[in-house]
């Protein structure tokens, strides 16, 4: 495997660390019932959650141990889960259902800004931070987005299949 663009600069052993910095998972399960040879209750449960941060040094929020720099880190983060039902009833050829949806979505994205280690005399006052690690300890709180969102929705439908084609195929005789 070889490292290329921006991305070679991490190299393997920053890549298993990775992880501790991004996570991302998704889970679901699905229940189809048939109460009997016409009706049948279908259910679909999720979740999904992501944490993850990005930082980079800036000039425009000095440290306050007088380093002209900073470090900006910003830590957006979701967490949603929801259920989806519905019932299916079979009737004169006609598919009758009707269902709910709910979903729950809380999302949050703080930006923090952390000390740098300051220069004095041409030496640093304190070690470099691993950008690699989870930063933590921050001198201030730049802003915050937080917000939940409760979404649901009932539905129904009436759906009636077209006959297979293959039953009402009629071939097409051209002069």
């Amino acid at each position: 495997m070889s490292d290329d663009g921006a991305f070679s600069s991490f190299s393997t052993t920053a890549r298993r660390r990775l992880p501790a910095l991004f996570a991302d998972y998704l889970g679901g399960l699905k229940a189809h019932i048939v109460l009997s040879d016409r009706l049948t209750w279908d259910t679909s449960a999720y979740g999904h959650g992501e944490t993850t941060q990005s930082t980079w040094t800036t000039p425009y929020y000095p440290s306050p141990n007088v380093s002209p720099l900073s470090e900006l880190r910003k830590a957006p983060g979701i967490r949603r889960f929801g259920v989806l039902s519905q019932v299916h009833y079979d009737i004169a050829h006609n598919q009758l259902g009707a269902g709910v949806w709910y979903e729950n979505n809380s999302y949050q994205s703080p930006e923090y800004d952390f000390q740098m280690p300051n220069i004095v005399n041409g030496k640093l006052t304190e070690p470099l931070p691993n950008p690699l690690n989870y930063w933590t300890n921050p001198f201030a709180k730049i802003y915050n987005q937080d917000y939940s969102t409760n979404c649901s929705s009932i539905f129904r439908r009436m759906f009636t299949p077209m006959p297979s084609a293959g039953t009402n195929f009629v071939p097409l005789h051209l002069p």
